[in-house]
């Protein structure tokens, strides 16, 4: 169930979105630029919302996933900062 949110394979959903963080980023000074810093947020709550369920619900960890969750609220902060 959380391995398929909206019946999309959960990497599709992560490609899909550090691609989009990728691809806005080659064009600063753009209107879509602007998207980055909610893009990163939004990347940092997801990072910790993943790990959390693996920790609270799962109760199983996978260190790939744990990696670029941990890349994703790095992200965040770093936007933050």
């Amino acid at each position: 169930q959380y391995a398929r949110p909206l019946g999309i394979p959960l990497p599709v959903i992560g490609l899909a979105g550090f691609g989009a963080f990728f691809l806005l980023s080659l064009y600063p000074g753009t209107r879509t630029a602007r998207c980055l810093g909610w893009l990163a947020l939004l990347a940092g709550f997801a990072g910790l919302a993943l790990a959390g369920v693996q920790a609270l619900v799962l109760k199983r960890y996978c260190r790939l996933c744990l990696a670029v969750d941990a890349a994703a609220m790095l992200l965040a902060l770093i936007e933050l900062a």
